[in-house]
């Protein structure tokens, strides 16, 4: 009987691992590649921006949301994981849940439809073409004090905001303030 659970919880998760990768390979083709933020970029980024307890992050496209669970679980603030990929948002809400994780949301939408009004940090790792129209939003819709990191790219016209810049070889971090 043993064997027969061992059996079927495999062949779930061969069956979960296959319909993940053919998601990152269709979804490659409506949008910009999941690339994933390393974990000592991400834990680095969140000390030196220093997120407080009634804050609220917003990831855009957030993949499988370990930016904004790592923030979440760290620092107990209110997050929200923005992403495209349906499987991406189901696997981050699954995970949140198993890990316990409370004021966590991950909604399935394109990022430009995203509300930026009650936002305290932007967190983004977004390819340079969406970058200005990212930012001419969350610039007109955030409010002042606004912490928006840009991950790997420099935001074009937002040199005034610039408060911090962490230069690496190819993955540089870039913190604004609106």
């Amino acid at each position: 009987m043993l064997g027969l659970i061992v059996y079927f919880f495999g062949l779930a998760l061969c069956f979960i691992l296959i319909i993940f990768a053919w998601s990152m390979i269709v979804f490659s083709f409506f949008g910009p590649p999941a690339v994933p933020t390393p974990s000592k970029i991400i834990k680095e980024v969140l000390k030196e921006i220093s997120p407080q307890k009634d804050d609220f992050f917003i990831d855009l496209g957030s993949g499988t949301g370990r930016v904004v669970k790592t923030v979440v679980r760290e620092y107990g603030v209110k997050g929200l994981g923005v992403e495209i990929n349906p499987l991406f948002v189901w696997w981050a809400r699954l995970t949140a849940k198993l890990g316990g994780l409370k004021n966590i949301e991950f909604k399935r939408e394109n990022f430009f439809k995203t509300d930026f009004a009650k936002a305290d940090i932007v967190f983004m790792y977004l390819l340079p073409k969406y970058l200005s129209k990212m930012a001419e939003k969350i610039e007109k819709e955030g409010k002042t004090g606004t912490i928006v990191v840009s991950q790997r790219f420099w935001i074009d016209g937002w040199e005034k905001y610039l408060i911090k810049e962490i230069k690496r070889k190819h993955n540089s971090t870039y913190t604004y303030q609106i």
